[in-house]
């Protein structure tokens, strides 16, 4: 039997400097790789500083938009497309290869795009085209796809109740899948197993007002408008009148795709700490992404892992994974209450949940971590459910289905949206309309989405 040729399709750039989604896909296709049945590639944006040296096992390719048919003839070699976001939508020629499709659909983009759009300068009718944009490629996505990933229960909760919607959830899926469990693999973020070690000094006695004795905190993530910095920064300023040892440094103020919009929160939170006199004092901000081999300096020299957001609906569904770094550099955690890692942090004591936009509550939290046998009790801790997010050992369901031949073809017979009305006439869908129309319509669009966009509008967006 010959082997399973699967290929993953990243949204986002992969290389040096690479985000959650490219590292998630680099991750995946180098322990997929391991399998001496499975032959893997990775397609990613022309723009990627892709180095190939690092998995020489892996075939790679380099797509870009006005090229479709060069990534069309590239992946009709596979037999198992993974890819997320806005790869179907940009490719549609792909779903028309009759492949087995995995939708990877840890980031619940269609809810953090509610926020990424959500300032004070964009006009509500602009967001609500946006969103009715994104709802229609988000179920373009599911309609097409055989099998899905999702980052724990509750995303696979909201995930079900939409294929359900649908109509991909139907009588033929439950004469073999009952249980759902055969449709979706849990998959959350992972870790390596394998430590780095320190190798460079990049905060103790290179920033002059970070001392060895300092006790950081580390922000190991992006500013994106569902986070809360402005709390955290509100209170360090409380924090640093009892005791001025701690120091709080913001790992990365912008994305390292240049193509996507900057961070409004970053520059709010930036102008705060100025505002307060405790910019590059007690609080910092790195300026530039840190390359992926690199950024185990930051946390390696820092004492706490902290994440802040804001209660809202995209909470409920995501995935932190930032967290996933603390647990991986052994990091006691400080985070808000209401998403996944509340519950499991509580639970497995590695750290301590804070309600959200609670200024009192976060004071306490981290001038409670001035104990060092509090901090080495979380990280015992810690050390004791690592093994749970190996990239390994979260993969294996997945691999195990991908060698059931048998259970993808059934994947594949199941069809959505064939949805009759009382009448017996089908649902005509209402996702289609004139670029043209849509554009003059609202013009404002220009101006709040990122160079490329519109482009990307005309041909990707509205096609009939």
């Amino acid at each position: 039997m010959g082997k399973t040729k699967i290929l993953l399709i990243c949204d986002d750039i992969i290389g040096k400097n690479m985000a959650g989604p490219g590292i998630r896909v680099w991750e995946m296709a180098a322990s997929l790789s391991k399998e001496k049945d499975f032959e893997v590639g990775i397609a990613c944006p022309d723009f990627s500083q892709i180095n190939n040296k690092d998995l020489p096992q892996l075939t790679f390719f380099k797509y870009s938009l006005d090229k479709e048919k060069k990534l069309i003839n590239f992946a009709s070699q596979f037999n198992v497309f993974i890819l997320s976001g806005y790869i179907l939508d940009k490719f549609p020629q792909l779903k028309n290869l009759n492949k087995f499709i995995i939708a990877d659909l840890y980031i619940p983009f269609i809810l953090e795009n509610l926020f990424v759009h959500d300032s004070k300068k964009s006009k509500l009718a602009d967001r609500q085209l946006i969103h009715n944009r994104d709802l229609g490629v988000f179920l373009n996505l599911l309609l097409n796809s055989h099998h899905f990933l999702c980052a724990n229960e509750r995303q696979k909760n909201l995930y079900s109740g939409m294929l359900f919607a649908i109509n991909k959830i139907n009588p033929y899926l439950m004469r073999f899948d009952r249980d759902l469990s055969k449709i979706f693999t849990v998959i959350p973020f992972g870790i390596r197993e394998e430590k780095k070690k320190k190798d460079a000094n990049v905060l103790r006695g290179i920033f002059p007002d970070i001392s060895e004795s300092d006790i950081i905190l580390i922000w190991g993530g992006v500013l994106s408008n569902w986070f809360d910095p402005i709390i955290l920064i509100e209170a360090v300023e409380e924090v640093i009148k009892i005791n001025p040892s701690f120091k709080l440094f913001f790992l990365s103020t912008k994305h390292p795709n240049p193509k996507l919009m900057k961070f409004p929160k970053a520059e709010e939170a930036k102008k705060l700490a100025s505002q307060k006199n405790l910019l590059n004092k007690f609080i910092f901000f790195n300026k530039n992404w840190i390359p992926y081999n690199e950024r185990h300096n930051y946390f390696l020299e820092s004492d706490i892992g902290v994440s802040a957001h804001l209660e809202h609906f995209e909470t409920q569904f995501s995935f932190r994974t930032r967290v996933l770094d603390y647990i991986y550099f052994n990091l006691p955690v400080i985070c808000s209450k209401g998403d996944f890692f509340e519950k499991y942090i509580h639970k497995n004591s590695l750290g301590i949940t804070v309600t959200p936009s609670d200024k009192e509550e976060l004071k306490k939290a981290i001038l409670s971590m001035e104990d060092k046998k509090l901090r080495e009790r979380f990280k015992r801790n810690i050390k004791k459910v690592e093994k749970e997010f190996y990239w390994d050992n979260l993969l294996l369901p997945l691999k195990e289905k991908l060698r059931n031949s048998h259970m993808l073809s059934e994947l594949k017979k199941i069809k959505g949206a064939e949805i009759l009305t009382g009448s017996g006439d089908k649902v005509k869908s209402q996702f289609s309309g004139s670029p043209v129309k849509y554009l003059n319509k609202f013009p404002r669009l220009k101006k709040i989405l990122p160079s490329g966009f519109k482009f990307r509008l005309k041909r990707l967006i509205y096609k009939k």
